[in-house]
């Protein structure tokens, strides 16, 4: 087994309100929970007041806002650690590679600040991706700060010197004074001599030139692959795995990198082999690059591996599909997701990301030459090609051969392109070539900019225009998966092909159902898709509900679609009960995020307005008819949540816990995914919390028994349930998912368990108590013979010979499954 990797891992968000101390509190009710190793977000110091650490300032020393005690950061973190050393825990923590903060005060960012002060010749232009060679800019950095053009700004005096002549102001903005280029008195003629130029922040498409993370202006690109910037900015983290303080590493965003494998390789060599992680988004069918020396993904591709699983059924599948194409029966654009992702890509490309697209198309046309482009449209061809990639990069390395996989990517692209913008097909044969083989620059461009394209255009557009099952809508996840089970592809049998490959390629992956950056908690999946497996009666009272607010509004739901509002009503009723003020922040950054009707740099205020009408209203009015629909499924839903807890701690890989998941928890996205978790509720393991209790026994198993989990020696076997007679009446099996890990802990997972609950025949078939020897027609498994233990109740135990199939009921060890341990 890899030396110190982790077998579960349970994740703090820090900042100001939840520090170092804070965490070192929580750390006896970790070590009782089963924890091995505590998960950080990014410790470096970041942006004042920042409530998540990914806006790092300064790679040389640990953040000083995440002590509470007004003291020493850095000593804080090591009583921190040595606490949870003597608990038996250690640590791993997330770094941020791709990109630095850049915002007010620039000063905080000190090599930020070099750089406009001494331009080109700062020792740290080399850090960041600035294109100094733009048209407009004439060598110097845009900022895009300003709320106005800067001559009607510098004429109202709004833009103005320090007294001391060293900074130019702009209210909370400060910028540096280059060396000897001020002009006593004149704000104008000394704002011309400096390394960079202030403008409206309307014009930032037009001037931008250094890459950014995804479309965040005051998140500057970080150029990695240059060996002195990779040293200055790992080395704290570094060595603190390589002393031991740290277990190992999880690496944001990768796929912005210039070169994702040459940096693996850097970083092995740099930790001496910890065990690595990177948030990688992986699409469906997309593997992780053989060729990276890292132990496997964050975990998203995993949590979509359970979602599917327990997505609703074909029949309500098309249901749900029906009912949706009725809400956007004026508007067939918006009915299937692959339309719906293919005109939100080129909207992002044409607003937020048009700088980086800019620069692509500009850097593609001057390689290929104006003879050569002349009477092609370039840049609509790359959109074009663009939109169609289906994953966040290709993996070309300039200069290396290009592997099948990636050139299969390019195919599929192609494809897609030529079906949709025909017009495209002689410019499209022009550029791909280039694109796969031209310049490094021309190729590392055009790969760095494919993954913002992908997570502005899908994740934080798409996913919120297209409210067919919501819960869907998850990071790295498939909206348009109900079209899949329609066809009847078997899900289960996907996730064991899946899981038994991750034990086989990567098994020391992370695991994950619910992190920092999810649409939803798990629960609120586990809700919706509880609920949705009654799709004809959740579809009438979706649209009872909806018509009952419009008829009660009047006029002010008028500016407010259908489809819009189903999305919401999905929403609150996931997460119910919840506050207005919750719904309001909800469904406000829902609105923006589709940038339909709304958005967050042009917004409408009376869209916005009457949204939050609607949902004020629903709450209000509505909120007692929603508890009251609800009430019935909450057993069920219960039995989804802990199978799906069950299922994702003990499939192949490290199992993460997100702060505050190990109980059942409804929440929505950020910042309501980040709220305080009540630790002190939490440490009174109280029995009748089902979830909890499941989470604590999985983990005690897992750190007592590392390698049947976790590792090169582990095993998955899938069982397949069967009935104890061919003559059953009707076939229950598909509801009972189970499988064995290394030959010692059996899984019984249930799924669908609304139906389940309230079919008799159902049932009767898999839950009701076959004890009795009554087990005809039952819904049964075929276990490894030997003695096997409940793992919830150790006194619970039965011996099985070969062959002797065994009623699912007897199994079942808690709501939702059961976990059983061999002993003999």
């Amino acid at each position: 087994m890899l030396q110190d990797a982790p077998i579960t891992t349970y994740r703090f968000q820090l900042h100001e309100h939840f520090t170092f101390e804070d965490a070192q509190k929580q750390l006896p009710y970790l070590q009782e929970l089963g924890v091995t190793h505590i998960y950080l977000s990014p410790i470096l110091a970041a942006t004042s007041h920042s409530q998540h650490g990914y806006d790092v300032v300064d790679h040389s020393r640990i953040n000083p806002e995440l002590t509470s005690s007004g003291g020493d950061a850095t000593a804080a973190f090591a009583a921190f650690v040595a606490e949870a050393k003597a608990r038996e825990m250690m640590l791993i923590a997330d770094i941020v590679p791709n990109h630095m903060s850049v915002a007010a005060p620039m000063s905080a960012n000190p090599a930020w600040w070099d750089v406009l002060k001494h331009g080109q010749r700062s020792e740290y232009a080399c850090w960041f991706d600035i294109n100094w060679e733009h048209y407009l800019n004439h060598g110097k950095i845009a900022l895009a700060v300003l709320g106005g053009p800067p001559d009607e700004l510098l004429a109202k005096k709004e833009i103005t010197l320090s007294a001391d002549g060293t900074r130019i102001e702009y209210y909370s903005h400060q910028f540096p004074v280059a060396p000897g280029t001020l002009v006593e008195g004149d704000v104008a003629a000394t704002l011309a001599g400096q390394h960079y130029v202030l403008v409206f922040w309307k014009e930032e498409s037009k001037v931008l030139n250094y890459r950014r993370f995804f479309d965040i202006g005051s998140l500057a690109g970080l150029r990695v692959e240059d060996p002195k910037v990779f040293d200055a900015t790992h080395k704290l983290m570094c060595g603190l795995v390589r002393d031991g303080t740290l277990a190992g590493l999880r690496v944001d965003h990768p796929d912005g990198l210039a070169d994702p494998a040459g940096y693996a390789n850097r970083l092995k060599e740099a930790t001496d082999g910890a065990w690595v992680v990177m948030e990688k988004i992986l699409a469906p069918d997309e593997d992780l690059p053989s060729s990276w020396p890292v132990s496997g993904t964050t975990g998203y591709d995993a949590l979509n591996t359970v979602l599917a699983l327990l997505a609703p059924p074909a029949a309500a599948a098309k249901t749900l599909t029906t009912f949706y194409a009725s809400l956007v029966k004026n508007k067939a654009e918006e009915a299937a997701f692959e339309d719906v992702e293919w005109h939100s890509k080129y909207y992002v490309m044409q607003n937020s990301m048009a700088p980086e697209f800019g620069r692509i198309a500009d850097l593609l046309q001057a390689e290929l030459g104006s003879a050569t482009v002349d009477g092609h449209d370039v840049p609509g061809a790359l959109m074009a090609l663009m939109a169609a990639f289906d994953t966040y990069r290709a993996y070309i390395e300039p200069g290396s051969p290009i592997s099948q996989e990636t050139n299969n990517k390019f195919d599929r692209a192609v494809a897609l392109a030529l079906k949709r913008c025909p017009q495209h097909s002689k410019t499209l044969a022009l550029i791909v070539p280039a694109l796969r083989t031209g310049s490094k620059e021309l190729v590392v461009r055009f790969q760095q900019a494919c993954g913002p394209v992908m997570a502005k255009g899908v994740e934080d557009t798409a996913f919120y225009r297209y409210h067919r099952c919501v819960a869907l809508n998850e990071v790295g996840g498939n909206p348009g998966l109900l079209d899949a089970i329609i066809k009847d592809e078997d899900m289960a049998t996907r996730f064991h092909a899946t899981n038994a490959k991750q034990q086989q390629r990567w098994p020391y992956t992370m695991t994950a159902l619910s992190t920092h950056d999810t649409k939803r908690s798990e629960d609120v999946r586990a809700r919706l898709l509880t609920i949705m497996e009654r799709a004809d009666e959740w579809t009438a009272f979706a649209r009872k509900t909806i018509d009952a607010t419009r008829q009660a509004l009047g006029d002010d739901a008028k500016p407010l679609d259908d489809a819009t509002l189903y999305g919401v009503l999905q929403n609150v009723v996931g997460a119910w009960p919840i506050t207005v003020e919750r719904a309001h922040q909800f469904a406000t950054k829902a609105a923006r995020e589709a940038k339909q009707y709304t958005s967050w740099t042009n917004g409408d205020i009376t869209y916005e307005k009457a949204l939050t009408m609607w949902v004020a209203h629903l709450i209000k009015h509505e909120g007692d008819a929603i508890a009251r629909w609800i009430a019935p499924f909450d057993d069920a839903a219960l039995a989804t949540s802990v199978s799906q807890k069950l299922v994702q701690l003990t499939m192949p890989g490290v199992a993460d816990v997100y702060q505050g998941s190990e109980t059942v928890s409804y929440s929505l996205v950020d910042p309501d995914n980040r709220r305080p978790v009540d630790y002190t509720q939490l440490a009174e393991f109280h029995v009748a919390d089902a979830k909890q209790t499941l989470t604590r026994c999985i983990l005690q198993l897992r750190r007592s028994h590392p390698d049947w989990f976790v590792g090169e020696t582990s095993t998955y076997a899938p069982l397949t349930p069967g009935h104890t007679s061919n003559h059953h009446s009707i076939d229950a099996s598909g509801h009972v998912v189970a499988y064995v890990r290394s030959g010692y802990v059996l899984v019984v997972a249930l799924r669908w368990n609304q139906t389940l609950r309230a079919n008799p025949q159902l049932k009767a078939l898999v839950l009701d108590d076959r004890t009795a020897g009554n087990n005809e027609d039952a819904v049964t498994l075929t276990l490894p013979p030997g003695t096997w233990h409940n793992a919830l109740d150790p006194k619970h135990e039965f011996i099985v010979i070969e062959n002797q199939p065994m009623p699912v009921s007897q199994l079942l060890t808690t709501v939702g499954g059961g976990v059983w341990v061999r002993t003999a």
